[in-house]
């Protein structure tokens, strides 16, 4: 919308009466290879609230960008959302932060660069968008339907440092408590390490792909714990599925995805959301007298 945020328009003034709550994070957010928006965990934690919370008005708005770091959120977050006055935003990043640094480095020395206005500017253009998508296309029919998603390479630099991730958490946390919002920090399940559980050690660039994912995820849990910040622990809900497949992403003749979820995997992040403490607190102010 003209907001830059998914989803039909909403007032710059939060509505009388209203929770405001706002969903920032990736693709995971945004919800970029699902058949409908209506899918997403923001789509779906909206519909959860009026449930959960009939007679009472939540407006869930959707800040997921697809290719976001923590860094590029917590720069929105400051910088525009703040300004929205939400009462809750859900935090959900965890995958590009440590994907390998682009072209100049870590997203922080690269940000306003002429090779990042560039990039943003390709990243609008309509026909560069159609090339792409032919590509990728063409790419798909060559591949192998049973091709696994390609992993990026582990070691190298990352976009955000483990130590920054951390810190990006902690401004957000406290830009939010500072105007008397709240957070809810969300780790993101890996499909990856839910499928070796109790399988022989596999190839050498999953497993550290793994180790990688999962020490972003650790400092989740620390920040919350440290912060006491809510926390929806996705990662370990997710182990109690006994068909975890199910809870991601596959596209149509290849192999499932690792890092997105699929529609049933978005509704069961939105129930957890929906029913944590954090929601809970805000519906019970909203209903005081």
């Amino acid at each position: 919308n003209s907001r830059g945020c998914l989803g039909p328009e909403f007032s710059p003034q939060k509505p009388a009466d209203t929770v405001r709550v706002f969903c920032l994070g990736c693709s995971c957010t945004a919800g970029d290879l699902l058949p409908s928006f209506d899918d997403t965990y923001p789509s779906q934690l909206a519909r959860e609230l009026g449930r959960l919370y009939p007679g009472r008005s939540f407006e869930v708005i959707n800040a997921g960008v697809g290719g976001y770091s923590s860094f590029q959120g917590r720069t929105w977050l400051e910088r525009e959302l703040l300004g929205y006055r939400p009462d809750l935003v859900v935090i959900y990043f965890g995958w590009n932060d440590h994907w390998p640094a682009r072209l100049g480095g870590q997203d922080k020395w690269v940000s306003g660069s002429l090779s990042e206005r560039l990039r943003a500017w390709l990243g609008w253009s309509k026909v560069l968008q159609l090339l792409v998508r032919g590509a990728q296309t063409l790419r798909g029919r060559s591949q192998s339907p049973d091709a696994s998603p390609a992993l990026p390479a582990v070691g190298q630099t990352a976009r955000v440092s483990l130590n920054d991730y951390e810190a990006n958490l902690k401004a957000m946390v406290a830009a939010l408590r500072n105007q008397g919002a709240d957070a809810i920090l969300v780790t993101a399940p890996n499909y990856l390490e839910l499928a070796a559980a109790g399988q022989p050690p596999g190839d050498q660039a999953a497993n550290g792909l793994i180790g990688v994912h999962a020490a972003y995820n650790a400092a989740v849990r620390q920040v919350a714990e440290e912060l006491d910040v809510c926390l929806v622990d996705a990662v370990r809900d997710f182990r109690t599925e006994p068909d975890p497949a199910r809870l991601f992403w596959r596209p149509p003749g290849k192999a499932i995805d690792f890092i997105h979820l699929s529609a049933e995997g978005y509704g069961r992040l939105a129930r957890a959301i929906a029913a944590s403490a954090a929601v809970r607190k805000l519906a019970s102010e909203a209903s005081a007298p």
